[in-house]
């Protein structure tokens, strides 16, 4: 996972992401602010970047 979580102000949820090069895969989890896995969606990348930064909205996120 990133070496950098974020902390969403509205909800209290932790927010990361962590890369896989086989097959190169990005993970995106949610915890909620009680320790419990909210979801975690994988995605398929053409590569993988090991840059530790994102950004998020209420409704998107955005990956280097």
């Amino acid at each position: 996972m990133t070496a950098h979580p974020k902390v969403c102000g509205e909800t209290g949820e932790l927010l990361m992401f962590g890369y896989s090069s086989f097959p190169p895969t990005l993970c995106i989890p949610g915890i909620s602010a009680d320790g419990e896995l909210l979801q975690s969606e994988e995605f398929n990348c053409r590569w993988t970047d090991h840059d530790a930064r994102f950004s998020f909205t209420r409704n998107h996120s955005f990956f280097p």
